[in-house]
């Protein structure tokens, strides 16, 4: 492949057992003898070369820049095939670097890595859009629920608020009932006691102003007393109705506080 430059070693020997030195001297000749046999090493690199370049032709660019093992074994296997009939072994290849020369394939490169990463990153983007849908629909289902039910209990609060203060409203007008008729009662003997004061001293009346006057100044006092009694029964009528005020302030007041706090405590998280 063009614009990939590859760089390694390979060390070989000669192949001791059988007849591997006779088959080295055959295929490579009096080149063997010189400290640096220039041709035997440039046979193997010119083989590793041809081997390198269809290992390339045939692999993902990525495997070959990252898998450096599969090459150097790759390389090994298939030279080592040829290099055993020539009497040589081949001890070791190493891959010391493969690098990209190629200002064209290197943006290819990154023109792919670009799309894959922005693919991955449209993927999670989806993924947390539709996950932040999910949660913001469950959210909102759920706090429809608790607005619900809050709803509900206030509705109940009320309306046992409500009946409490029916019944007081019923207990007053009971007393205020009562009051009335004790009043009334009241009104009544004051005016059978009036009538029969006066059955009683209308005899004395007829012979005598003074007893006259003193069965006036009688009444008088009874009425007086009568309109104390009635007093005192007004005072304790008024002292009720504002008992019967301040309760249904301090009930009115306690369900304000309780939908208050309620509602702060839907508003908590």
């Amino acid at each position: 492949m063009q614009g990939i430059r590859v760089k390694g070693s390979l060390v070989w020997t000669i192949y001791r057992f059988d007849d591997g030195p006779m088959r080295a001297y055959k295929n490579l000749g009096e080149d063997l003898k010189l400290k640096t046999p220039v041709s035997a090493n440039d046979k193997l690199v010119s083989m590793s070369n041809a081997i390198l370049r269809n290992y390339i032709a045939n692999k993902e660019l990525k495997t070959i820049m990252t898998d450096r093992q599969i090459l150097r074994d790759t390389i090994r296997k298939e030279i080592g095939k040829i290099t055993k009939d020539w009497g040589v072994w081949i001890e070791t290849v190493e891959i010391t670097n493969v690098e990209i020369c190629s200002d064209t394939l290197f943006k290819n490169m990154q023109t792919k890595y670009r799309e894959t990463i922005q693919k991955e990153a449209d993927i999670i983007r989806n993924t947390i859009k539709n996950r932040i849908e999910e949660v913001t629909m469950e959210v909102e289902t759920e706090m429809n629920e608790l607005d619900k039910s809050a709803s509900q209990e206030i509705k109940a609060y009320k309306d046992d608020i409500d009946l409490k203060l029916n019944i007081e409203i019923n207990a007053i007008n009971i007393l205020k009932n009562k009051i009335a008729n004790e009043k009334y009662k009241i009104e009544q003997d004051l005016d059978v006691s009036k009538k029969m004061e006066m059955e009683k001293h209308k005899d004395s009346i007829n012979n005598s102003d003074l007893d006259l006057k003193l069965a006036e100044i009688q009444i008088s006092i009874e009425k007086e007393n009568a309109k104390i009694k009635t007093k005192d029964v007004e005072y304790e009528q008024d002292k009720l109705e504002q008992e019967h005020e301040q309760k249904v302030t301090s009930i009115e007041t306690e369900y304000k506080l309780a939908s208050e706090r309620l509602q702060i405590e839907l508003m908590q998280p």
